[in-house]
């Protein structure tokens, strides 16, 4: 599959690289990697890096280009770290001549023509780390594509501490450490927070809901945003407030959708509980540990509250 994947990239003179809505470091990190890659190896083609603009990621990360519908036709689409393809940042993927899709999801939907999906892996970056040294033959990436690959990994497995870290991926980050990366700084940058999102977040640990049962639950509305000057991709971040409070088991963040008041998407995290079998019956979906849901109305956030605490 390498090698075809590697015939698609050399035949096509635009290659597009998407990922799913409201980038994570995950999504981000593996999607400019594999920009600055292809960047960096095909200086002849077109390459851009697209989706919607997030800035809870400004620090590491580019703004995506904003380019013409016309680019699209005939283009090669490599798609990370999205399970569906309504999840896509970005639509016009469908216009795209053939797509690649790289993920670490359950396989929900075969919508590339070409895929790597591997749900056991810990990050997406890990994915495309371990597709890039394929094609190098062992030999270190640049210190810019390993430091994304790097920050995008250390993101999605919470600092190496989630279920799904093992051997291969501390094999991974070695071979990125070869290129010469800062761990430290690049470490740094993500936990760097500014004074209004630090006064936000006292704020909001004032508002979590700890029940007998081992929930906890935090629920933001657009108001406190407002009030503190979060916007809801920053104000996201904040999922692991509630991670490593003795006693707890299940944590959710709601945060009310800037569109649609009274309505909420909710991120659900645990440590050794199943949860994204309950995700997926409120029409979210996501890891074992770590899901997603949109769109909830009050009576649904209730409701899966309610259903949450069946679990413990």
């Amino acid at each position: 599959m390498l090698n075809e994947f590697k015939a698609l990239i050399s035949t096509s003179d635009t290659i597009i690289v998407f990922r799913h809505l409201d980038g994570d470091g995950d999504a981000l990190g593996s999607q400019w990697a594999m920009y600055y890659y292809l960047k960096e190896k095909y200086p002849d083609k077109e390459v851009y890096a697209v989706g919607d603009d997030t800035d809870g990621y400004r620090d590491q990360f580019e703004k995506p280009h904003d380019i013409a519908d016309e680019k699209f036709k005939d283009a090669l689409a490599v798609v990370v770290d999205t399970a569906n393809i309504d999840r896509i940042s970005d639509q016009r993927v469908k216009l795209c001549k053939t797509i690649v899709k790289i993920d670490h999801h359950l396989d929900v939907d075969a919508y590339g023509d070409l895929e790597f999906v591997f749900p056991k892996v810990s990050s997406a970056a890990e994915i495309v780390a371990n597709i890039l040294r394929v094609f190098e033959h062992d030999q270190p990436l640049s210190e810019k594509v390993a430091k994304c690959l790097y920050t995008g990994i250390i993101s999605d497995t919470q600092m190496f501490s989630i279920a799904g870290v093992n051997e291969k991926t501390f094999k991974t980050v070695a071979y990125l450490s070869e290129s010469n990366i800062d761990v430290g700084k690049i470490c740094r940058s993500l936990n760097a927070i500014d004074l209004d999102l630090y006064k936000f977040r006292i704020a909001i640990s004032n508002q979590i809901i700890f029940d007998d049962s081992g929930l906890a639950y935090l629920i933001i509305s657009n108001k406190t945003l407002a009030t503190y000057n979060v916007s809801h991709s920053m104000a996201k971040r904040n999922t692991d407030l509630m991670k490593n409070i003795k006693g707890i088991d299940i944590w959710v963040l709601f945060i009310e959708d800037k569109e649609k008041p009274n309505t909420y998407s909710a991120s659900l995290r645990s440590n050794e509980i199943v949860i994204n079998d309950t995700a997926q019956a409120f029409g979210g979906g996501g890891h074992n540990f770590a899901s997603g849901i949109k769109g909830l109305d009050e009576e649904k956030l209730k409701e899966l509250i309610k259903e949450l605490k069946t679990k413990l």
